[in-house]
């Protein structure tokens, strides 16, 4: 069940979670009704003992289905291969692969590295919307990401299709 511009439009609710073991359980838990309104953004990284990508990719299509797929860039929470997700070659195609490779429910959301170069980015953008229809962009530091997403909007085909999440964090 692939996810596109309608899917978006009739979002009520994008939760973003941890690929952590009680936060798929509750999503689990969850009625079917309120999981037809909702597409939720995994933040991918360890599953418990479980440190290996695709075998969190594995538990999460399994226990979720439909997701947008991000990667969990703190080092005490990221999986053993992030480095090699996170690197901007050829538009950071190991990280696009890897979802790819994951089944056909997950959308990766792409990496935003602020060191990476700008056109590796925007590129990333492009190729998914390319191969997906939509892109889901979130940033953590909006201010710091601002450029990136301007550029990486106004570069893809339909703006229509990106949804774009800024992250401020938790709210205490």
């Amino acid at each position: 069940m692939t996810i596109n511009s309608e899917d978006l439009d009739r979002l009520i609710y994008l939760p973003v979670l941890r690929s952590r073991q009680a936060e798929l359980k509750g999503y689990e838990m969850l009625r079917s009704e309120t999981k037809a309104g909702i597409i939720p953004v995994i933040s991918l990284g360890n599953l418990g003992k479980i440190r290996d990508s695709t075998r969190v990719l594995d538990a999460v299509n399994d226990r979720v289905g439909r997701a947008f797929v991000d990667l969990n860039l703190y080092s005490n929470q990221a999986c053993d291969d992030v480095e090699d997700l996170v690197n901007p070659d050829n538009h950071y195609e190991a990280w696009r692969m890897r979802i790819r490779d994951a089944g056909d429910n997950l959308l990766p959301v792409p990496i935003i590295v602020e060191s990476a170069p700008l056109r590796d980015f925007v590129r990333q953008v492009s190729l998914i919307e390319r191969d997906y229809g939509v892109v889901v962009l979130r940033s953590r530091n909006p201010t710091r990401d601002q450029r990136k997403l301007e550029t990486a909007i106004s570069a893809v085909d339909d703006p229509d299709n990106v949804f774009v999440v800024l992250d401020f964090g938790y709210i205490r």
